[in-house]
């Protein structure tokens, strides 16, 4: 990735790469969820005297050219999972133009970046991959599936979403791959202020529901104060639309649930960056909740996230478990802002740190010196029921899963070349 002149320069491809490396863990619809209610092929059971199928994870990543993107959707076995080595993220893969997985039983649908066809590809019994079937989104007026894996959810075994970059909300039923058709969410793209535009949403699995969250921009391109949410029910496919909120901005980036199941909100690292730059329009970095069943944001509710790490330019929350998540801060101690800071000096490792929070909480987060490897491209990824955070390398070269088990914290589980955008167990 080539060095920008100045921060302010990196900010719109920092928060371009934001929505790739946001993630494609169970909190956005990528899951380790079991076989689906009416079996597809491949999710049969084993007969007595039969091998069991053999298991492993559908890995699906992206590589970054001079000549453009290139994604690849591969099964890789429990024995090169177990390995310790470098797992090749493209070796024997089907390639797209970018790519975005979801997986469901031994299922695994690939989102072609540059054209709005879903192709769905079975994991048989002795690990082969096979592709199976299509569906379009075209007649929807949907081109491409940009925007990387926060635009796509698995709802339930009948109902799948997708949101393009225009604000086209669609339905498709993954078990029999077809259009169900496009849900209304005009209400998401007005504030009732002209000087604040639509930029994409993110779609979240919540419970029994499904999140639409828009993500605003002022007019100075920086990150938006406010904030709107749309519930769909996907039995029904009905909206219902929160009230606008100027308690905080661009929630739709990083959120993380507490034990009682209420949602807290944060943001990107670009977030705290423009912050800490004193860049027209920002706003310090925030976080508010919805509290679980409610379909509005708590207005008794916000959390200066800097305060929770002794002022650092904080970002996140990064969830870890129901009630555990991390925060990521910038050391200013070991580099003062600068706006004049290239890129790869701002979101260099040595220049961030974790802390541990308990959403919703009030007290100093915890520091996390184990975790002390950071850079701004971090989310976490749910692979085989465990929680790992996904470190993205700043050439996205390379992705690495990092323990986050008490025993193993800190340590490498996992190697991948270039940036995986999922890796979901199959069993």
């Amino acid at each position: 990735m080539a060095q920008l002149s100045s921060a302010r320069a990196a900010l719109p491809l920092l928060l371009a790469l934001a929505v790739v490396a946001c993630g494609d863990d169970d909190a956005t619809g990528t899951t380790d969820a079991g076989p689906m209610a009416d079996a597809a092929p491949g999710d049969a059971g084993i007969d007595a005297g039969e091998e069991p199928p053999v298991a492993g994870a559908a890995l699906c990543s992206v590589v970054f050219g001079p000549d453009g993107t290139t994604g690849f959707v591969r099964f890789v076995p429990d024995d090169e999972l177990n390995s310790g080595e470098v797992i090749d993220s493209a070796a024997g893969g089907f390639e797209f133009g970018g790519v975005t997985c979801l997986v469901r039983g031994r299922n695994v649908y690939a989102h072609d970046w540059e054209s709005a066809t879903i192709t769905r590809y079975e994991v048989e019994r002795d690990g082969a991959l096979v592709e199976r079937d299509r569906v379009s989104l075209a007649g929807l007026g949907i081109t491409s599936f940009s925007g990387g894996g926060d635009n796509l959810v698995i709802a339930s075994d009948e109902r799948a979403y997708f949101l393009s970059q225009s604000g086209i909300l669609a339905a498709w039923d993954p078990s029999t791959m077809s259009v169900v058709g496009d849900i209304d969410i005009a209400p998401l793209f007005d504030t009732g202020d002209a000087d604040i535009e639509f930029n994409g949403a993110r779609v979240l699995a919540l419970g029994d529901r499904v999140g639409v969250f828009p993500n605003y921009l002022t007019p100075t391109m920086t990150q938006a104060a406010g904030a709107r949410v749309g519930f769909v029910d996907p039995a029904t496919d009905a909206v219902t639309f929160s009230a606008f909120t100027e308690q905080c901005g661009n929630v739709q980036s990083q959120f993380a649930l507490a034990e009682n199941g209420d949602a807290y909100f944060g943001h990107s690292g670009a977030v705290s960056m423009e912050h800490a730059l004193g860049l027209p329009g920002s706003f310090p970095p925030c976080s508010i909740r919805i509290r679980e069943g409610a379909t509005e944001f708590d207005a008794t509710y916000t959390a200066d996230l800097n305060a929770l790490t002794g002022g650092r330019p904080t970002a996140g929350p990064v969830p870890l478990t129901p009630g555990r998540a991390l925060l990521y801060a910038f050391d200013t101690d070991a580099m003062p802002i600068d706006p004049e800071a290239t890129q790869n000096e701002l979101w260099a490792a040595a220049n961030w740190s974790f802390f541990l929070w308990e959403p919703g909480s009030d007290a100093a987060a915890t520091p996390v010196p184990e975790l002390g490897v950071g850079s701004g491209f971090v989310d976490s990824l749910v692979y085989g029921g465990e929680t790992y955070l996904r470190q993205f390398a700043l050439d996205l070269s390379g992705t690495e899963l990092i323990s986050l088990d008490d025993d193993t914290l800190g340590e490498v589980a996992f190697r991948l070349s270039n940036l995986t955008n999922s890796l979901n167990r199959i069993e």
